[in-house]
């Protein structure tokens, strides 16, 4: 059994922040010079709204902030950094989806494994 500091520990890392996640998020992202994008396979699946419903409500939000800025800006990005996995590709498909097809980006081995 877990001491009650333990626990309460745990619950302090997994609270949400005073704000909220969507609104935190969006700050973030506002007050960053530069956002890396962890384009794993899971990731996109998420971002592009194929998975579950209810699961990843977190990344579609945060790649709809992400889509506006873009948007905003004109399709000028100077801000967001994919870094693409090559195993990350959607099944049967050669190309990473639109929204990781940007003209800066780091390419990376395979997926990190969970």
């Amino acid at each position: 059994m877990r001491s009650p500091q333990r626990r309460g520990r745990r619950r302090a890392i997994g609270q949400a922040p005073p704000e909220g996640w969507p609104q935190w998020m969006d700050r973030q992202i506002e007050e960053a010079d530069y956002v890396l994008v962890v384009c794993t396979a899971t990731y996109l699946r998420r971002a592009t709204g194929k998975e579950r419903p209810g699961v990843g409500r977190g990344v579609r939000f945060e790649s709809v902030l992400i889509v506006q800025d873009l948007y905003d800006a004109a399709m000028w990005n100077e801000k967001f950094i994919p870094v693409l996995f090559e195993d990350a590709r959607p099944e049967g498909n050669k190309k990473h989806p639109t929204f990781s097809r940007w003209e800066r980006r780091l390419l990376a081995g395979s997926s990190p494994k969970p």
